[in-house]
């Protein structure tokens, strides 16, 4: 069944309430989720393997080290939808402070899903890069950029070497005002690429997303059973707090 742009965004969020997300965490989440698919990057499918290990009360993320130029997070095997904004809304306050802000964000899933915060980061003026290392039995490498004054990102991820003790759930976010600095740092610790490169360019997904403002977006039965079950909680749980204060 196909819902519109503003459906699935609201859905998302009743459901992400009905998960134990705080009001700006489920807003942010939803629409990390419904940018991602919007843009052909295959949002809800990530997002229907990840409600089931999205546990209510999950605690907050875990700041380790600390500084303008660095700061290292432990997200605690959480999903990029409960700690994403934070870590990237840090790594834009910081580059306001210093040339080049890093944040490290450990055992973290879903990371694929941040790339809606750092669109926002870019339309805010800020170069931004992120990248991560999935090391299966082809190790690949995913890389996101975005120039400041821009909208979208362009996306590319590309088969490296494989390497001993490399953490497979770690994501880095970079921003600086200056391009050249991200530039350099993507020289310094982006691997070789040694084959299978793709690249998605940010006009690729403006087609996507122009194409589902028409069509709208594709929810399989499934993920919607799953998603009204979460909203029916939240609605059952309205009605419960109603009466109780009923009487």
């Amino acid at each position: 069944m196909n819902m519109s742009l503003t459906e699935v965004t609201v859905a998302f969020k009743r459901a992400l309430e009905g998960l134990g997300f705080s009001l700006g965490d489920y807003e942010d989440a939803a629409r990390m989720i419904a940018w991602s698919e919007a843009h052909g990057l295959g949002g809800l499918q990530m997002a229907q393997s990840a409600l089931p290990h999205l546990a209510p009360g999950t605690g907050p993320i875990k700041l380790f080290e600390d500084s303008d130029a660095r700061a290292v997070i432990d997200a605690d095997g959480g999903s990029v939808l409960f700690c994403g904004g934070q870590a990237v809304d840090l790594a834009y306050a910081n580059a306001q402070q210093v040339n080049l802000s890093v944040v490290v964000l450990n055992d973290c899933r879903n990371r694929k899903l941040v790339m809606e915060r750092l669109s926002n980061c870019g339309r805010r003026g800020m170069n931004c890069l992120a990248y991560w290392r999935d090391e299966g039995a082809s190790p690949i490498e995913h890389v996101v950029s975005v120039a400041a004054g821009e909208s979208l990102p362009d996306y590319r991820h590309y088969r490296v070497e494989r390497r001993d003790g490399v953490d497979t759930r770690t994501l880095y976010i970079v921003c600086s005002n200056n391009a050249e600095l991200v530039a350099a740092h993507s020289s310094r610790y982006l691997r070789e690429i040694v084959g299978g490169e793709v690249r998605v360019p940010a006009a690729q997904l403006a087609l996507s997303y122009n194409a589902s403002l028409d069509q709208g977006l594709g929810v399989n039965e499934e993920l919607r059973a799953s998603l009204n079950r979460l909203i029916e909680k939240i609605l059952v749980e309205s009605t419960d707090r109603t009466v109780l204060g009923a009487e």
